[in-house]
């Protein structure tokens, strides 16, 4: 999956494509909401590759991301067996942020990352963090040659301009006193992003005795600004899509990094409302409602996608790691 991504890459600018589908992403969509208007043909080749999404922009964190899952794949399986020059792919679309930078962050268009139904036009904790990772993994690995001390500064002015001191955690964006669970618990997972022990351990105590700590998987707090909500998602009732329901991925990162720093209790009681969900609907969703009890979130014109593959991934990753707490 990989290999197909990186080859579909577009060659003026070396983006990588959104998604790979047999047809147009909005007719599967309208296609799974309305059954009746026919089968969904399978996802089989030749594929056809999108760029942007349904606001007609790029997603930034696409490059990055795949260069994320190539260092994890090979760090974990030493398999560098693949078609193309490991370091050539990396340049490649580590170019694409060429032109995408002001005052040394990576900036975005409006709905351009993950959170898309949130205009975050500008500087974000995410993309930036994941810049910041993808480079230092990548160095280690030998594919690239950065200065590391300079990675080291660009690391601790994240910390400095990001950071919340109201909060004890890291805003999800440099205008907004906005927190995200995804980069704040990604942060945890990494041993280098921290000066100490004492550090890292203070900013998971902050996350625990946040709302995030009383609904786990909830992907930011205090809500978006109206104004920054995308119209379509208000009209289809998902206006808190990306900050009061809970994400089934993000249920699986927040138990992974109460992990990572050693907090079994909490990782336990994660775990415990994982599995209570898992029991009741014997499939994994995409969003959830934590003030009803975690059910599947539905509206008129909307249900949460089940199964949903990404969400399953993180939470067997999770529930892996959490039968041996010891070697998380």
């Amino acid at each position: 999956q990989l290999s197909l991504i990186i080859a579909a890459r577009r060659p003026a600018d070396h983006l990588v494509p959104r998604l790979l589908d047999t047809i147009s992403s909005k007719v599967r969509v309208l296609r799974g909401l309305f059954p009746w208007l026919g089968a969904l043909p399978k996802l089989e080749a030749p594929f056809r590759a999108e760029f942007v999404g349904e606001h007609g922009t790029e997603a930034i964190d696409s490059n990055l991301l795949v260069l994320r899952g190539l260092i994890l794949y090979v760090e974990h399986t030493s398999d560098t067996d693949f078609d193309f020059s490991l370091s050539e792919a990396f340049e490649d679309l580590w170019s694409y942020y060429d032109d995408k930078r002001v005052d040394g962050w990576i900036v975005q268009e409006p709905y351009g990352d993950w959170q898309d139904s949130v205009r975050r036009t500008g500087a974000t904790f995410l993309t930036n963090y994941h810049a910041w990772w993808v480079e230092t993994h990548a160095t280690r690995l030998g594919w690239v040659r950065r200065d590391l001390k300079e990675l080291d500064r660009f690391r601790d002015r994240l910390k400095g301009d990001f950071f919340l001191t109201s909060q004890g955690l890291f805003r999800s964006h440099l205008e907004l006193e906005v927190v995200s669970l995804d980069g704040n618990a990604l942060a945890l997972l990494e041993p280098a992003f921290w000066s100490d022990r004492a550090e890292r351990e203070a900013v998971h105590r902050a996350l625990v005795q946040s709302p995030f700590g009383s609904t786990p998987g909830r992907a930011s707090y205090p809500d978006y600004p109206r104004a920054w909500r995308s119209a379509n998602v208000r009209l289809v009732g998902l206006s808190h899509y990306h900050d009061r329901l809970a994400w089934s991925w993000l249920l699986g990162l927040q138990g992974s990094a109460a992990l990572a720093v050693g907090d079994l209790t909490e990782a336990a009681r994660i775990r415990r409302l994982i599995e209570s969900i898992l029991d009741r609907d014997g499939v994994v969703g995409e969003v959830y409602r934590p003030w009803r009890g975690y059910a599947g979130f539905k509206s008129v014109f909307y249900r949460s996608e089940t199964p949903f593959s990404w969400g399953a991934a993180f939470l067997v990753d999770f529930l892996a790691k959490a039968q041996s707490p010891l070697r998380s």
